[in-house]
């Protein structure tokens, strides 16, 4: 009985020394909540009153294009078939086919009944890339000025940080990790989704640069001859699209249809949003999910006499979304995640009729293909300006040019034969190299100690290690 009573008594006495540890923790936790938000409150004010201080002038610039000369109008073309030493390919070791990664897609559809969380906010629904979305927002964010002035700005950016705008931030973020969207896509959700709620380009600027800044990325906005502009920072260059130095930083113009030239002079502020240091980002590390609206197409081609039938098929929506690209490096295109339709189909087709293959001729069978499925025009005879392409736009579009293919064949080499390749810039022109296993003879350089073989998709017949005459002792640039 007295051990029961003394256990008893222990036990009463710890869970009132826990009780009070959790109540201690509770108010401390509290504590920490509230000194957050004054914290998070403090830093809106003072950058409110920064937009309030003197806007700076600025003048616009920007870089036509990559190429020091003009791309040439017609292709040259071995007119002899030069067939592949025997030796090599007998040392060439067989082709392993890579196995496809599969891809989870998710449900992106909100449902209010499922949660509180949206209680009292209103809600919109509107289409991204097909794809269908539910957002629900503080009604208190639509009653802004569209006035293109520094007083309006700040006023906008006061008022706009005192609503309920982290729930839609919230719903941002899950729709940005459910459709694997980059920066530049991220811009384009939030812009589509502020157009939705204010059908007016100044307020939806406005709206896309709060949030973008809520996202740590490195904005700012900008006014001049009655627009606001969004301007960003982003992390390697774009061309046709004009951009400010401030501060010794370079802030790109943002617009949905990716083309900003020549603007003129804006007035802007310097400072920049405590922790929103971030660079827009253009690279595709992982597949976008923009998958909707199917097209299929046929490709054929001949490769020594025999023609050969490679089925293809891309998303009408990722061919949208392409289209919209400002135009950028060409490692962002050289080093994009693509579609997984272009994988189930272009590479299924293609991995038929190379699985017996050494990689030698493999190499050369995709280089043919490459070179012949497709009909060459230059970026400004089709479109009127440059525009490389990633490889689901050349399944789409009428014609493609160097650029265009060097990516393409960089995409079936790496996704099929898992072989080394760097692009290479010449001052009109864009070829690769392949670093094989095995000894190739042609046409080579030395890169981080491995040999690299000249394959230049684009002129037709060519093999692997024969590049065109003019540049054969020309400079260039390795593009990873």
């Amino acid at each position: 009985m007295l051990k029961n009573s003394i256990y008893r008594g222990c036990l009463s006495i710890l869970l009132l020394i826990t009780s009070l540890y959790a109540n201690e923790y509770e108010d401390w936790l509290k504590s920490q909540n509230t000194e957050y938000l004054s914290y998070k409150k403090t830093i809106d004010e003072e950058f409110t009153n920064t937009l309030k201080e003197e806007w700076a002038a600025f003048e616009s610039m920007h870089e036509q294009s990559p190429y020091k000369v003009k791309k040439p109008l017609v292709l040259p073309k071995v007119e002899k078939s030069i067939f592949i030493p025997k030796k090599e390919l007998i040392l060439s070791p067989k082709v392993k086919i890579i196995q496809k990664k599969s891809i989870i897609r998710a449900t992106l559809v909100t449902k209010k009944e499922n949660s509180t969380e949206y209680k009292d906010l209103k809600s919109l629904t509107f289409s991204f890339y097909s794809n269908p979305i539910n957002i629900y927002y503080d009604s208190d964010i639509e009653s802004f000025s569209s006035e293109a002035n520094s007083k309006n700005i700040a006023k906008f950016w006061e008022s706009i940080s005192k609503t309920k705008y982290k729930s839609l931030l919230k719903q941002i973020k899950i729709t940005s990790k459910k459709l694997n969207l980059n920066g530049w896509a991220q811009y384009q959700f939030i812009y589509q989704l502020s157009k939705t709620i204010y059908k007016n380009n100044n307020l939806s600027n406005m709206m896309t640069w709060f949030f973008l800044t809520k996202l740590n990325y490195d904005t700012k906005v900008a006014y001049g001859n009655n627009k606001i502009y969004l301007l960003s920072r982003v992390n390697h260059r774009l061309f046709q699209v004009s951009f400010y130095m401030i501060d010794k930083k370079k802030y790109y113009a943002m617009f949905p249809s990716g083309k900003a030239n020549n603007l003129g002079q804006i007035y802007t502020y310097k400072a920049t949003y405590p922790q929103s240091t971030k660079a827009l980002s253009f690279l595709m590390p992982s597949e976008v999910i923009f998958d909707k609206n199917i097209e299929k197409k046929v490709l054929k081609f001949k490769y020594y006499s025999k023609e050969y039938r490679v089925d293809t098929s891309y998303s009408k929506d990722l061919i949208d979304f392409y289209s919209t690209f400002p135009q950028s490096d060409f490692d962002v295109y050289f080093n994009a995640a693509n579609s997984t339709y272009l994988w189930d189909s272009i590479l299924e087709s293609l991995s038929q009729h190379i699985e017996n293959m050494s990689e030698l001729k493999a190499a050369n069978f995709l280089l043919r293909f490459t070179q012949k499925a497709f009909k060459y025009k230059t970026d400004p005879d089709q479109f009127g300006y440059e525009k490389p392409m990633f490889p689901e736009e050349m399944l789409y579009y009428p014609y493609s040019d160097c650029e265009d293919r060097a990516f393409m064949f960089s995409y079936l080499i790496k996704n099929l034969l898992d072989l080394d390749l760097v692009g290479v810039k010449y001052s009109d022109h864009v070829a690769t190299a392949i670093a094989f296993k095995s000894k190739v003879s042609g046409s080579s350089f030395e890169y981080k100690n491995k040999k690299y073989i000249i394959a230049d998709p684009t002129y037709i017949n060519a093999n692997v290690g024969v590049p065109m005459k003019q540049y054969k002792n020309a400079q260039f640039i390795i593009i990873e």
